[in-house]
């Protein structure tokens, strides 16, 4: 008999019904069974034939999943091989949510001393017949893989839609392979005792399904059905009112939408604001209500036709979209012309001045009940107050929501972990992570190096100030746990401790605790508690070299090698005490040296000026030299503020080489926006104004000093002359869209030009600006050009979501030096 140990994300994808499926099938007798995280299958198999070439086999795993035999025989090579056809059936017909991080292959007499949950097994449960056993649950400290949640199946959504099926129009069909799973998560081994389903008893038509092997409901947690509903109510705040239940609330939910109503509907990580996305005074009073001036909404199409409709889709972007993990795409708007046939909705409303879209699919038999009824897209935006996390309580939804809108629609069963919806975006011929939540995370990836090699040692990296994506690094794998956001409220910070609490209890105590180097981060301060109360160690790493690790970490081949990275982004703490933005950094993932960096701007005000980015542009104009646009800033900036323009920066701190704020600035000089309302605006304008010229391209100028500095001061002062230019009458052939373009291929220049003066083999691009498809780009195929070798985020965002992956790795790198980093 062997026993086989998988590790990754294992449980909740249907794994187990299918190891019964193909042992059955095979002839084999055994069992299988969730054991903490992992799943463990025992199998005799003396009636299968040795394949001692498994590659003529199609045995295709043995080059894909890492795979340990562990026996003191000599032929201990040869073990596995009559495991080959079961092994070979079972990883081709993987769930697509399954994820195999390590399988481990044991004799029956090595697994009972390493595996002490067989030992508690009556060996002729394993004899007669293959069969799924109860899971096992201990303090063992072994990594977790927790299951993601995932949209709904092909299957369910015709199930809903069938009249004659039980299911038919209830709004919580799930199976084995969608639905919730993170989410309603409470402990794992992964069993509806330890869900949020827990309260609710199975009807006899379930019960049955759940038991019957042939049955896509076999084993699947989450199933209830209209037999066993889980209550659907629609209530009113005023006077805490239910209006209608189950799916009479859905169809007057569909006619509040159109007379113009904002809804508050339960989704599968939280609550979440519906309004009709054509109706332009609905989504401005959403606004308004939700203090959001400008940032844009994501809207949910019924299908993918009604997307297409809206947007411009590749095929990528439409994988994506129809992916069980759902997430919002960003993508191109159409243009509205005689000939297309368009979805109406009310754009400039939802995307302000831009011509990119987030778009999500229907991802709940809610959501598709919904927009059954509903003829159009709707508005979907988190339902959360500023800087609180998304929220995921009804008490919470009626009594914090009230002054946005009375009508909550509310699903009986409790959210345990509030999750955001991820978002993606194709840029560069590849799908890129921006944000890493509902569907795509937790994540478990099995970068190599990236991970402590000593097994009894675990890293908790928590990140920056924003866009908090927690990594955990065991010796086996590195969980991204799901995206936070900020830290600014109490509950922010709670939700964050939430997160950690379902990961640690069964892994090693924490070894080290990493953070940031900014001393004023949450973040910082937790890292601190947390080293003392698990007597860890506390790291901390500067912001960019925590984003030079993340992508070194991705692309890396060796532990020695360096690579020159790219990182540009908006702000954090450089070594000098000033704020970085613009570097170029040289190094593996211990040793990372500034090689170059852009010329340091003034934030005038500090960080005021981040805001109110009028600052930068008149600092911009004032380095540059160009008077009359300097003339324009003084006429209507306050005489102090001027008179601090022209004195030399007191405090390094309100210096910053940060291309993100020289954007900001060339924004305003353009007229774009007077203040910023939303991270990334001025890059987003300008990527969705710019037009590219018929004629050849050239940068705007600028320089390269012999110690590395950029030197940009000439290229503004040329923008400004631009820019002045427009207004005259006889500048016909100039326009905004021609100057934003010509700006954003002088920073592709910028960097191709520095990247062939050092001459480094391989580049890695980070850091929040390379979310801009069109810079990004345009970069790629000035590099792609020259013969250059380069890498851009396809793990984690570029952004701030990614630092503490590259903080998780540093600290791995570290802890394979210095075993004892105290």
């Amino acid at each position: 008999m062997l026993v086989l140990r998988f590790v990754g994300v294992v449980q909740g994808v249907g794994f187990r019904p299918i190891v019964y499926r193909i042992a059955t099938e095979l002839g084999l007798c055994g069992g299988v069974y969730n054991d903490n995280g992992d799943v463990i299958i025992a199998i005799d198999c003396p009636s299968l034939p040795k394949l001692i070439a498994p590659k003529r086999h199609n045995a295709r795993f043995m080059r894909i999943y890492p795979c340990v035999v562990v026996d003191s025989s000599a032929k201990a090579s040869l073990l596995p091989l009559r495991a080959l056809p079961f092994l070979n059936a079972l990883l081709c017909a993987l769930p697509q949510s399954a994820h195999i991080a390590h399988i481990t292959i044991y004799p029956l007499h090595l697994a009972l001393r390493a595996l002490p949950s067989l030992a508690q097994i009556e060996p002729s449960t394993l004899q007669a017949r293959f069969s799924i056993l109860p899971s096992h649950s201990s303090k063992s400290q072994s990594p977790l893989s927790i299951p993601t949640d995932s949209a709904t199946c092909k299957d369910c959504l015709q199930e809903i839609f069938t009249p004659t099926s039980r299911f038919y129009h209830y709004h919580l069909c799930a199976c084995t392979n969608c639905g919730a799973r993170y989410s309603i998560i409470d402990t794992l081994p992964y069993d509806r005792e330890r869900t949020s389903m827990r309260d609710f008893p199975l009807c006899k038509a379930c019960k049955q399904d759940f038991s019957s092997p042939s049955s896509r409901f076999y084993h699947a947690q989450p199933i209830s059905c209209n037999a066993c509903a889980i209550a659907l109510r629609l209530i009113d705040s005023r006077g805490n009112a239910t209006l209608a239940k189950e799916y009479a609330s859905i169809e007057l939910c569909a006619k509040l939408l159109e007379q113009g109503e904002i809804v508050c509907i339960k989704g599968l990580g939280g609550f979440a604001l519906i309004c009709d996305s054509a109706n332009a005074h609905t989504i401005h009073r959403l606004r308004e209500r939700k203090n959001r001036p400008h940032k844009p909404f994501a809207i949910m199409c019924k299908d993918l036709e009604q997307a297409r409709s809206i947007a411009h889709l590749c095929k990528e972007e439409e994988d994506m979209l129809t992916s069980l993990a759902a997430p919002i795409v960003l993508a191109r708007i159409k243009s509205k012309s005689p000939k297309a046939k368009l979805t109406p909705i009310a754009t400039n409303a939802i995307a302000p001045n831009l011509n990119t879209i987030g778009i999500l699919l229907a991802n709940t038999p809610l959501h598709h009940l919904l927009l059954d009824l509903f003829p159009r897209a709707i508005i979907y935006t988190s339902a959360n107050l500023k800087a609180e996390p998304i929220i995921t309580q009804v008490d919470d939804a009626l009594s914090q929501l009230a002054h946005i809108t009375p009508y909550v629609l509310d699903i009986g069963r409790e959210i345990l972990h509030g999750i955001d919806d991820s978002i993606t975006r194709y840029i560069d011929s590849q799908m890129r992570p921006i944000r890493l939540a509902r569907g795509l995370a937790p994540s478990t990836i099995s970068p190599p190096l990236s991970t402590p090699k000593n097994p009894h040692q675990t890293i908790i990296a928590l990140g920056a100030g924003e866009k908090i994506t927690p990594t955990l690094a065991t010796a086996t794998h590195t969980i991204i746990t799901p995206y936070i956001g900020s830290l600014q409220s109490p509950a922010s910070l709670a939700r964050l401790e939430e997160n950690l609490a379902v990961f640690l209890p069964s892994m090693q105590k924490p070894s080290i605790i990493i953070s940031d180097k900014h001393p004023r981060f949450e973040t910082t301060k937790l890292a601190q508690n947390l080293a003392k109360q698990h007597h860890a160690t506390h790291l901390s790493l500067y912001h960019h070299h925590a984003h030079h690790c993340a992508i070194w970490a991705e692309m890396a081949r060796s532990e020695e090698e360096q690579i020159l990275s790219v990182v540009w982004d908006g702000s954090g703490l450089g070594e000098d005490g000033s704020i970085w933005g613009g570097e170029f950094l040289l190094g593996d993932c211990r040793e990372i040296k500034r090689v170059g960096h852009f010329a340091p701007l003034y934030l005038l005000g500090g960080e005021r000026a981040i805001v109110d980015i009028k600052r930068i542009a008149y600092v911009l104009a004032l380095e540059a030299g160009a008077c009359a646009m300097i003339a324009r800033y003084e006429a209507c900036l306050p005489k102090p503020l001027l008179a601090l323009a022209k004195s030399s920066p007191q405090d390094k701190s309100t210096t910053t080489s940060s291309v993100g704020r020289i954007i900001d600035g060339v924004a305003h000089l353009l007229g774009l926006l007077d203040s910023t309302t939303y991270e990334g605006q001025a890059g987003a304008l300008l990527e969705s104004i710019a037009q590219e010229p018929s004629t050849p391209k050239a940068p705007y100028p600028y320089t390269i000093t012999q110690n590395g500095i950029i030197q940009w001061q000439r290229m503004i002062a040329v923008i400004c002359d631009d820019v002045l230019a427009l207004e005259s009458t006889f500048a016909t052939n100039a326009t905004k869209g021609f100057i934003a373009y010509k700006f954003l291929y002088t920073l592709a220049h910028i960097a191709t030009s520095f990247i062939l003066m050092h001459k480094t083999a391989r580049i890695g691009l980070s850091g929040g600006v390379f979310q801009n498809k069109l810079l990004c780009e345009i970069l790629g195929a000035m590099l792609r050009a020259q013969g250059i070798e380069y890498h851009f985020h396809t793990f984690v965002p570029c952004n701030d979501g990614g630092i503490a992956f590259g903080q998780a790795a540093f600290a791995s790198r570290v802890m394979l030096q210095y075993p004892n980093p105290r």
